[in-house]
């Protein structure tokens, strides 16, 4: 633009020094600023030349300083070893790393603002002692620190023991801070490193001394011009002044400040707090022509509500696709992102038809693929249990590596997760996850598993282990995961060469911290296409077309302080920055931004959520009411639909009908008919799309391996041990002297036993070990309760005909398939006997049961599913199942019983009635004839019903029952 602040500043300074240009130094706040003002003195000067020494401010400092940048790790290893040294404390290295980040900060802000850290961080004893020994400080500055002492003195009482202790206390912490500061900044000096506050505040003392140092840096240079900064710290305020006073022997000095406009230069607006105090102490020697720095009119300005952040990326597409119409979208339009996390969806959301982007900010490494996969990995790593030799991993640390998006497509996953949740294995060991890749086709998932799931043991061995896997991993990655993985292994390289003594987890831990704060940045020419950047690589450069998202309050400008161990008032009183400083930074940012612009389009999230107002920042606010802007404010509505919910049955098609006879007449490979149990005949009368779903299609709720046990594999476990216990006692007679013969020991072997071959637990611990508790003691109830009814009925045995038995038979129902009969089955827990000819089908519930009375009148109740059950399962259509089960057993017969009695045992209510020594509860229905011939009669219509081509499969109207199902989705329930 050549109304741009840097377009101007390039055109003064060429047409006043011509070539002698190449002579001086330019100093800018950022790199972007540098390279838009590199090409503007490319096309005003003409033939070849060299170019004048251009640098951003940090690297000016760093130039001038002899000292190194420190290497944030390693600083961080340092200050923790001066810490254990001079406060005594044992902390460990884990627990001092977070703390110790915000320790590093505190001392770059007191180094770059020059604070007196021996009185920052001494002790304020008494309020006499701000008075005479603060004499430096202005009175503002000793009455922020005066309020911050009264408010945390309030209520004490110097010479209460609580008072003291308090304080006393509170003085260890600072007490400690001002010798940790020397010897830390000592140590790294002797190293020939510092910090940035550290290599500032040298180049400031520098400065105050003669500045030896800067003399002889500028030497054979001409002059230094500083342009386009801002917020400017103590130490650049020193060496400011160093030049300005002419301190630096012939060198010209020239500042350029782009402080223009009635909004930036408002004294009533926060952002020219800064810039006015810059303006009047380093003066322009050859001011800029405000007529063409100053646009003669506001800008046009439209501000958008949008109620999502990827709504915004959205209608960012809209925009742009609009202003390049015409092609004309170039260097001369921008899209700041306020929220860096917008950077993914604008990315997604550029318009084909603009190829040149350009992307100042970096991509966040911890947003990439390859951060995911290796967090994953030392995840597993750390959760990983050792025992001698071998090792296992957590089953969901497994599963995060295997299922990464970075681990190669294998051929044996799928096979291996089936075979993890069918035996519910929680920690499969290194061995086992091998062992189930030796046949994998896919070469690189071959070589990687054996690579990845090899226990690490110490920390010195990580970073081995950590490089090993990226450079299997690198083969296949695409080129902008390879830039990650690069970075992420010079991490790993740069951590492992420390040599630092620590646990695995803070290594692990360390590279966390590390990784994700490390940003890739993009490659490309930063003078062609649409420029994305953050708020602050927006300074000095100007843009016709200004895009700024998330222009939220909280966002802009940010609500988040950085933790501090300096509180409030205290930095102020040492006028180290706060959050009133940032606000002024991000003030002066946003106004200039959009001072020379012709469009700009401000969008912000409407939403409000949690502590997410949605409302439009201040600064909005400020343009709509302090400065009457006149605003073209919009919304972004969505429209929503309701959905009409409507009850849709699946009609019985030729394809379905197919299924049905396939599943149910037709036997398959090994000869075996589909039958119905209880529990499918239960699930169609409850809802019949539930059973189309599960039975007629084959679908399921993906199964997963628990981590807590559920109640059914409570239920399994209980029923396995009571299995394999009444079957050592043989089938036969049982007697009172074989039930108490079961000792405690004995119980826990067979439950033992059950956790292995149920639940794949071969070691019970943790939750398990209650669970383990819980189901023997419902073994000893159930073998206490058959002994106490034998006792009750006077009995010396009953007899014992079989356990978990498999029991099926067969109905003819109406179907248009043919005579084949219906098959039906059912797992029986016990078939025994007490009384002479009644023989007992006993169903054990460990948990919820509720069970009524049913006689022939009734039975039509059990098939009416209209009404809600209110969640309590109702048994008697099971047990009268059962009875027509056992009935049609070919095997009844040799019984020699008439009657048949079908009951549950429900184990809560009979552990209850054997401490209260009252009545064993019995819950169960007998083998009235008129009750089996109508119920089986019922059981038959309903089959029919299922096989009828003209009754579609309907879901339930009792809504209740679809809060759980799977399949609720599929019915828009």
């Amino acid at each position: 633009m050549e109304n741009g602040f840097l377009y101007q500043v390039a055109k003064n300074c060429c047409g006043r020094l011509g070539k002698g240009i190449s002579d001086f130094c330019f100093v800018f706040p950022n790199r972007r600023s540098s390279v838009f003002f590199r090409k503007y003195l490319g096309e005003m000067l003409s033939g070849a030349m060299f170019s004048p020494k251009l640098l951003t401010v940090d690297d000016f400092f760093k130039d001038l300083s002899g000292l190194r940048p420190a290497d944030r790790v390693l600083s961080l290893y340092l200050l923790y070893g001066h810490y254990r040294s001079i406060s005594k404390s044992d902390e460990s290295f884990d627990r001092f790393v977070n703390w110790g980040d915000v320790l590093l900060n505190d001392f770059d802000d007191v180094d770059k603002y020059m604070a007196d850290a021996g009185k920052l961080f001494t002790n304020i004893r008494d309020l006499k002692q701000l008075d005479s020994g603060y004499d430096f400080l202005s009175d503002e500055q000793r009455g922020a620190i005066r309020q911050f002492w009264s408010d945390f003195l309030a209520g004490y009482d110097a010479g209460a023991p609580e008072g003291g202790s308090a304080k006393k206390r509170f003085q260890m912490i600072w007490e400690v801070l001002y010798p940790l500061y020397t010897a830390f900044r000592d140590d790294l000096r002797g190293r020939g490193l510092g910090y940035a506050g550290m290599i500032y505040r040298d180049v400031a003392e520098d400065a105050s001394h003669g500045g030896e140092r800067i003399v002889s840096f500028m030497k054979g240079m001409k002059g230094v011009v500083f342009v386009g900064l801002n917020a400017l710290n103590s130490c650049q305020t020193v060496l400011l002044d160093f030049f300005h006073d002419g301190k630096c022997p012939g060198v010209e000095t020239d500042f350029y400040w782009d402080f223009y406009g009635r909004m930036m230069t408002d004294p009533a607006n926060r952002s020219s707090s800064l810039m006015s105090r810059n303006v009047e102490r380093y003066p322009s020697r050859h001011p800029l022509d405000v007529s063409l720095l100053s646009p003669g009119k506001d800008p046009e300005i439209h501000l958008v509500a949008v109620p999502s952040g990827v709504g915004q990326a959205t209608k960012a597409y809209e925009i742009l696709d609009e202003l390049n119409r015409d092609g004309s979208v170039c260097e001369n339009t921008a899209v700041v992102l306020s929220d860096e996390t917008m950077l993914d969806p604008m990315l997604n959301s550029i318009p084909e038809s603009i190829v040149d982007v350009n992307v100042t900010m970096g991509q966040p490494m911890r947003d990439s693929n390859v951060f995911s996969f290796m967090n994953a990995v030392c995840s597993l790593q750390v959760g990983k249990k050792l025992d001698g030799d071998a090792c296992s991993y957590s089953y969901r640390d497994v599963m995060s590596v295997l299922d990464n998006i970075l681990f190669p497509e294998s051929s044996c996953l799928s096979g291996f997760r089936r075979s993890l949740v069918a035996r519910n294995i929680l920690f499969p060991s290194g061995h086992m996850i091998i062992g189930a890749f030796e046949d994998e086709k896919c070469a690189h998932a071959a070589e990687l598993v054996p690579l990845i799931f090899r226990p690490v043991r110490e920390s010195r061995d990580a970073g081995a282990y950590l490089m090993e896997i990226l450079d299997s991993l690198e083969k296949d990655l695409v080129p902008a995961d390879r830039e990650y993985a690069y970075m992420y292994y010079t991490s790993v390289v740069r951590l492992n060469s420390l040599h630092i003594e620590m646990e695995l987890k803070t290594f692990f831990k360390l590279l966390f911290a590390l990784t994700s704060s490390v940003s890739v940045s993009y490659r490309g020419e930063p003078l062609r296409g649409l420029q994305i950047m953050g708020p602050l690589e927006t300074r000095a450069l100007d843009f016709e077309n200004i895009i700024i998202l998330s222009v939220n309050e909280g966002v802009l400008p940010s609500s988040d302080t950085a933790p501090s161990f300096i509180p409030y008032n205290i930095r102020k009183g040492y006028g180290l920055p706060n959050h009133e400083f940032q606000d002024a930074v991000s003030a002066y940012n946003f106004y200039r931004s959009i001072f020379r612009a012709k469009r700009v389009y401000l969008l912000y999230d409407s939403r409000t959520e949690g502590l997410r107002s949605g409302e439009p920042s201040r600064f909005v606010m400020q343009l709509k009411y302090h400065y009457r802007v006149p605003l073209d404010e919009t919304a972004v509505t969505y429209g929503i639909r309701r959905l009409q919910v409507e009850d849709s049955p699946v009609e019985k098609s030729d394809a379905i009908m197919d299924k049905i006879k396939g599943k149910y007449f037709v036997p398959d490979g090994k000869g075996r008919l589909g039958a119905f149990s209880s529990s499918s005949v239960n699930m169609y009368l409850n809802c019949g799309m539930r059973f189309y779903y599960s039975q007629i299609e084959g679908l399921s709720e993906p199964e997963d391996v628990s981590v807590d046990m559920d109640s059914p594999l409570f239920g399994t476990i209980f029923h396995t041990a009571v299995h394999k216990l009444y079957e050592g006692f043989g089938y036969g007679r049982v007697d009172g002297n074989m039930l108490g013969s079961v000792g405690e020991e004995g119980i826990r072997r067979y439950v033992d036993d059950a956790f292995r071959t149920n639940g794949m637990i071969d070691k019970i611990e943790g939750k398990n070990l209650i669970n383990e508790r819980l189901i023997a003691d419902y073994v000893r109830i159930l073998l206490d309760s058959d002994a106490k009814v034998l006792k009750d009925r006077r009995k010396d045995s009953f007899t014992l005909y079989s356990t978990e038995k498999y029991v099926e038979t067969g109905v003819e129902a109406a179907n248009p398939f043919g005579n084949g009969k219906v098959k039906l089955l059912g797992f029986i827990d016990r078939i025994d006997s007490f009384d002479p000819g009644v023989l007992r089908i006993v169903d054990y519930k460990t948990g919820k049961y509720a069970i009524k009375k049913v006689s022939a009148d009734d039975v039509e109740s059990l098939f009416d599913r209209s009404a809600d059950s209110k969640g309590e399962p109702d048994y008697s259509f099971q047990l009268l199942f059962y009875i027509l089960l056992v009935t049609g057993l070919s095997t009844i017969k040799p019984f020699g019983f008439d009657n048949i009695h079908s009951c549950l045992v429900p184990m809560r209510q009979v552990s209850k009635s054997l401490s209260d020594q009252s009545v064993l509860p019995e819950i169960g229905l007998d083998s009235d004839p008129e009750l089996i011939a109508v119920f089986t009669k019922k059981l038959k219509e309903t089959l029919g019903e299922i096989f009828d081509r003209n009754v579609p499969f309907r879901r339930t109207e009792v809504t209740s029952r679809c809060e759980y199902c799977a399949f609720r989705i599929l019915c828009n329930r």
